[in-house]
């Protein structure tokens, strides 16, 4: 069993990475936070061919359009509470609910080839941040805020990394970090507060995903090095490898 957290910046093949287990004969389970595969017209071809299922996000940042967000102001509240959030927590509750209708069909049709995927974290925390702000009726996070957001996230994490499937997949943005005092530089996760440094703790695998050439040839990296200091590996990896299943599972 293998539990893996990718990150990287936009364009570098994250999404593609998940779309390759296809090729090992597994069935992508995506949660698509960032709505993009409906533009992606090699994955849309493995939904209508049935090799990957995909739950999009449906709600709205915000229930307010621009103009009148910028009219309310920082003390403004949005009249509805935002459900992105939310949407993602009952998909996670799913992987558990096998006699549900729905989620006892993909377990009986795909079986232990089912690989549930969350695409992307760093939407779905923007989400829980403005489900935070809205309920406290703040309008930026505080210390307790922080505090909730956290112990929300671990439960995040713990719920689905301990869903009964053989593999699970997070994939994340990421962003660069300066240390304050040894002013070392690093690219981390783009995950909010402190939960960026504790969310490898989760996963057996730590991916960071690159661009390589002008072809473009889709990377990642395994193992710490430079400015990547989370990238690791529980198997026998090298430290950079073609972005695909193939070359993963076929190193195991």
């Amino acid at each position: 069993m293998s539990t893996f957290l990718f990150f990287g910046p936009p364009g570098t093949g994250k999404t593609t990475m998940w779309s390759t287990l296809v090729d090992c004969g597994y069935t992508p389970y995506v949660f698509d936070a960032d709505r993009k595969v409906r533009d992606m017209p090699a994955i849309q071809e493995l939904v209508q061919e049935g090799k990957v299922i995909v739950t999009e996000l449906q709600a709205p940042l915000s229930e307010a359009d621009l103009r009148t967000k910028i009219l309310m102001g920082t003390k403004g509240k949005v009249t509805r509470q935002p459900q992105g959030y939310l949407e993602c927590v009952d998909w996670i509750n799913g992987l558990y609910e096998v006699d549900k209708c729905e989620h006892n069909v993909l377990k009986e049709k795909y079986g232990d080839k089912l690989v549930p995927v969350i695409d992307s974290l760093t939407r779905v925390m923007e989400h829980m941040r403005r489900l935070v702000l809205q309920v406290q009726g703040k309008a930026t996070l505080e210390f307790a805020e922080w505090g909730f957001i956290l112990s929300n996230m671990e439960e995040l994490f713990d719920q689905f990394f301990n869903s009964p499937f053989e593999h699970k997949i997070i994939v994340a943005h990421d962003q660069t970090e300066k240390d304050e005092l040894t002013g070392r530089v690093k690219t981390l996760p783009h995950i909010e507060g402190s939960m960026r440094g504790k969310a490898g703790s989760y996963v057996s695998e730590m991916y960071y995903f690159y661009v390589q050439g002008s072809n473009p040839d889709y990377m990642i990296q395994t193992k710490p090095s430079g400015l990547i200091h989370q990238a690791r590996s529980s198997m026998d990896l090298p430290t950079y490898l073609p972005a695909s299943f193939k070359e993963v599972f076929g190193r195991k």
